[in-house]
Formats: C-alpha cells, sequence, structure tokens
C-alpha cells in the first residue's frame, strides 16, 4: 500500500493515523514515509519534580526523580517529530530504570521486554511558540500536531509523552516516496 498526501483527505488520513494509535509512534512514522527513521536525542537529564509540569507530574503516583529527554525523529534532512519524555524512575522496574538513566535508547526498544500500555489524554495542534523547551533548536513549521500520552506498566504510570509532528515534513515524506514509485 502506497500513501499519497497530495490531497487534503490524505492529509487528514495521516493526521489521525498520528494522533490516535496507541502504538508506537516512531513504527507508525516509519509506516507512512516508508522508511526508518533516526532518532536525535538534544537533552537527557535527571530533573527534580518541582521543575517538571504539573500535568505531568500528578500522572505520576509518587515524587521521585525524574528524567526528561527532549528528542526527534528524522530522516536525512528532515526533522518529521518533537519529542518529550518524562519518566519518574520510582515508577519503573529497576532494571528499566538504570538502562534508562544509562541513557541506553530508544526508549520503544527498551519497552518491547514489558507488558505496556499508552494512554492518549490529549490532542491537538501547538503553535511553536508554545514549544518553549524546543526554541533553541530549528522549528521550522509555525504550528504542529500535539499529542500527549503516558506509557502505563500495570496500574502505575511509566512514562509522560509529548509529541509533536511536522505534518508538512510527514506528509513530504510520504510523497516522495509514493512519486518515486512506478
Amino acid at each position: 500500500m502506497t500513501i499519497y498526501a497530495e490531497n487534503e483527505q490524505d492529509q487528514l488520513l495521516i493526521s489521525d493515523l498520528l494522533l490516535q494509535t496507541d502504538g508506537s509512534t516512531t513504527r507508525t512514522i516509519e509506516i507512512i514515509v516508508r522508511n526508518q527513521v533516526n532518532i536525535h536525542v538534544y537533552e537527557h537529564e535527571r530533573t527534580v519534580s518541582a521543575s517538571v509540569p504539573e500535568d505531568v507530574r500528578q500522572a505520576f503516583p509518587a515524587n521521585g526523580q525524574f528524567i526528561r529527554r527532549l528528542s526527534s525523529l528524522t530522516l536525512p534532512g528532515r526533522v518529521l517529530s518533537y519529542n518529550i519524555v518524562y519518566a519518574n524512575l520510582l515508577t519503573l522496574p529497576a532494571d528499566l530504570a538504570r538502562q534508562l538513566d544509562n541513557r541506553q535508547f530508544p526508549l520503544g526498544k527498551l519497552l518491547a521486554e514489558y507488558p505496556t500500555r499508552r494512554e492518549i489524554t490529549e490532542t491537538g495542534i501547538e503553535h511553536r511558540s508554545g514549544m518553549e523547551a524546543f526554541a533553541p533548536y530549528s522549528l521550522t513549521a509555525s504550528a504542529y500536531l500535539m499529542k500527549k500520552y503516558k506509557i502505563m506498566g500495570g496500574d502505575s504510570c511509566w512514562f509522560y509523552l509529548i509529541e509533536y509532528f511536522d505534518l508538512d515534513a510527514i506528509v513530504r515524506s510520504a510523497s516522495r516516496i509514493a512519486s518515486s514509485k512506478p
């Protein structure tokens, strides 16, 4: 199946896939663009709960030592999405917390060994001025599709993610691949 993104209906389909899929976003984007994406980590740091946004902090069952990671999914010369990941090390299984704290990536591959589920909490559109964490980096779009969700392990929130999708970059990447097919 080839995804053609030359009209508004196709763009809506891609938007729906990105915002409503409760599986691996990386895998979803790779299916859309029919190519493996790269993960670029801008920041990976421990932080105290006081510096974590209140809505994120409320998702976790306990205070503790948090990790905050800023990253993007890219193709050569093109950023497809920007991501913020929060994890409370106290809620994670010890081996997963150790691997995460030691910067072993990507998150999806670390989680493949664990039974988890994703709970989407919010979707919408975010203007680049609302993406302060990424201000030092090259935000090329004026607005991004936004999805917030929790990755749950049992009844505990293990991760809270905020993803910002550059729909135009994803559509162009899907169209480029579609147009190169005979």
